[in-house]
């Protein structure tokens, strides 16, 4: 998938950094910007 700015964020369901679960579509209305982190060990 590819994402522009200004393009509309699908709903995703993502687990944030407690092990909560936390979704996309939670956040309408509001400016959001996600940074993704890949682990590399």
């Amino acid at each position: 998938m590819s994402l522009h700015a200004g393009d509309r964020l699908p709903d995703v369901a993502l687990i944030d950094h407690t092990g909560q679960p936390w979704h996309t579509a939670d956040q309408l209305g509001r400016p959001l910007v996600l940074i993704l982190h890949r682990h590399l060990a």
